[in-house]
């Protein structure tokens, strides 16, 4: 229930009160992909990409089946790679 609540939170961007929750979380349930993926959903909305797309891969390192990290990645991954040729070679 407290992944729920988490979820709602960072859904609302209540961000520092979800992440509170989430931290709590991995001391008791270290093992929690969920909370890394909620986590690394906070961290993209503080565009902290970086973070994000480790907490992604620690989600995925527990649950390599976690779908919804590795179409996160892949969607971080398209964004930091984004070339506008035109405006750096007009």
């Amino acid at each position: 229930q407290n992944i729920d609540k988490a979820r709602s939170l960072a859904d609302t961007y209540n961000l520092e009160e979800a992440k509170q929750i989430l931290q709590a979380i991995l001391a008791d349930h270290p093992q929690s992909d969920e909370a890394y993926y909620i986590l690394g959903n906070i961290a993209r909305r503080e565009t902290n990409f970086g973070h994000a797309i480790n907490c992604y891969n620690r989600a995925l390192e527990i649950n390599p089946d976690n779908t919804p990290a590795q179409s996160a990645i892949d969607m971080l991954n398209e964004i930091l790679a984004y070339r506008n040729t035109d405006l750096i070679n007009p």
